[in-house]
This record gives C-alpha cells, sequence and structure tokens, in this order.
C-alpha cells in the first residue's frame, strides 16, 4: 500500500480503517506492521461488483462518445502541391 504524492501514510491508514470493511479490506497488525492489509469476509463479491461498476461506467462512456456529434470530415481541404517557378 503507498500513498499519492504528497499525502501521509498515517491519513492513509486512518481511510482504511474508517473504509475499508466497505471493500473487504482491514489491517490485521495496525501498530506491528501498518502497511499489512488483508482482504477479509465476501472479497469476490466485492470485487464482482467494483467490476461490474467499472465495466457499466465504461459502456456509458463508450456510448456516449459514440453518440457525440463528428467533425464534418467532408470539408478538409487539400493544399495545392506545386512548385512556384
Amino acid at each position: 500500500m503507498a500513498a499519492a504524492d504528497g499525502t501521509e501514510m498515517s491519513d492513509v491508514w486512518r481511510w482504511i480503517d474508517a473504509h475499508g470493511a466497505k471493500y473487504g479490506l482491514y489491517r490485521p497488525m495496525p501498530g506491528y506492521d501498518p502497511a499489512h492489509i488483508q482482504s477479509r469476509g465476501e472479497w469476490r463479491k466485492v470485487a464482482g461488483s467494483l467490476r461490474q461498476v467499472r465495466i457499466k461506467e465504461a459502456k456509458t462512456r463508450a456510448q456516449a462518445v459514440s453518440e457525440a456529434p463528428k467533425d464534418d470530415d467532408t470539408k478538409t481541404r487539400v493544399a495545392a502541391t506545386g512548385s512556384a517557378k
């Protein structure tokens, strides 16, 4: 486990302690080895539901991009390729 730039690791540990259960995570040795994080409970269900959310969001984004108005490529100008003498 690592912190983003500028984030204190103690902030990360507090966040894991406060929110880890939602993601099936806990710290079995918070004093001795604070970076030691384990999954608990039905972590496969948690992972599966998180995966489904990511897939749904990706499909929604892809659909929005495909339905977005496109630039009119038919009006592309082609430069003349002759040399002036």
